[in-house]
């Protein structure tokens, strides 16, 4: 059976077309195009599956096609810096694309675009049915019972595919990180590769998880651990944890592992040079109000000098935005031992639903 050629719309500066060409040995059918009129002539016809943006072409030009159009966007780049990548993530893009990670690369990120968007639309559209059978079978208990239990299966099934998907792009960085010769490039790989894992192991757990609102932090936390240290070849590192149990809502357990395996990079990199051996001790605990996770090492500390919570590192950045999302704090002592300490709020509650206008 003859595969669906699907339609990319690039919108480049490019007038030599090269990363056109490039999509077309891929297989797909391309519309080269370098300017926002044309893109939005194009997108209106309907001509097109998804949309493939040089990030120079600029993020504004990005959030008004997508505020026009339902279509799955990425961003293609040859830079990796901290500035760029933050700028691409506050886009509801579908991912950021380096090119030096080769067409392989490309090509999966194409294809996971487009299947997550197609189960996006898919499930929102049995998400629609399903409250329309709901409304009419409302008088009947067996008949709603039914379709909430479908409605449960559907979510689960959305959640199992979004995890395997998470699995098949980590092990494409890994595939990728062994390829490569250049130390820098298998880091930076090496380094998305375990951020994604950090989230990974959230839809694992949310997976076969019986409430799909909260999470065990203490659980989701050792799993990090627990899969950083396996992926690391650090082996005389030793990990010490002691993690209380707490419960957290969804949306702020996955900021959390990702601070979580920032400060565990930090420590895996810095902490131990020349192969020296030492110990990472992560402590969970709540105190009152509030929850604190603390990640320390007896590694050879600090420079003087250094202030870590103003590094402009992009793992430093990143944990600093993420803080601030769960409005929290983040510290760093260095005595005894070099200790970071991120402090938030244990529960954290929602704006109530804005009251609607009398008529």
């Amino acid at each position: 059976m003859e595969m669906l050629k699907y339609a990319v719309l690039l919108i480049d500066q490019d007038p030599a077309g090269h990363d056109a060409k490039l999509l077309e040995g891929l297989g797909y059918a391309v519309i080269h195009l370098s300017t926002e009129e044309e893109a939005l002539e194009v997108l209106k016809k309907g001509n097109a599956d998804l949309v493939l943006m040089a990030l120079d072409t600029g993020h504004d030009v990005a959030r008004r096609i997508l505020a026009l159009h339902e279509i799955p966007l990425l961003f293609l780049s040859n830079f990796t810096d901290a500035d760029r990548v933050a700028k691409a993530a506050a886009v509801p893009c579908y991912g950021y694309v380096v090119r030096s990670t080769g067409l392989d690369v490309l090509n999966l990120a194409i294809q996971t675009a487009l299947r997550l968007h197609h189960e996006r639309r898919a499930s929102r559209e049995a998400a629609l049915q399903l409250d329309k059978a709901l409304e009419e079978t409302n008088d009947t208990r067996d008949a709603i019972e039914l379709a909430l239990e479908e409605k449960n299966s559907l979510f689960h099934e959305l959640l199992h595919r979004i995890k395997n998907s998470f699995v098949m792009i980590s092990s494409l960085f890994l595939l990728e990180s062994r390829r490569q010769s250049d130390p820098g490039t298998q880091t930076l790989i090496n380094n998305l590769g375990h951020r994604i894992k950090a989230l990974e192991e959230l839809y694992a757990l949310l997976h076969n998880a019986s409430d799909i609102e909260r999470v065990q932090l203490d659980e989701y936390l050792d799993r990090i651990i627990h899969t950083y240290g396996n992926m690391s070849d650090a082996t005389q590192i030793s990990v010490q944890r002691q993690l209380e149990s707490i419960d957290i809502d969804i949306r702020r357990a996955a900021p959390v592992g990702l601070i979580l395996n920032e400060l565990l990079a930090n420590a895996f990199k810095y902490a131990f040079p020349d192969g020296n051996p030492g110990t990472v001790y992560v402590e969970l605990k709540k105190a009152l109000d509030d929850i604190e996770l603390l990640v320390s090492d007896d590694g050879i500390g600090l420079p003087t000098d250094f202030d870590p919570i103003a590094s402009p590192g992009f793992g430093m950045q990143l944990i600093r935005m993420l803080t601030k999302q769960l409005r929290g704090k983040v510290s760093c002592d260095r005595l005894p031992h070099t200790t970071f300490r991120l402090v938030l709020p244990a529960s954290v509650k929602r704006s109530p639903p804005a009251k609607p206008n009398p008529s």
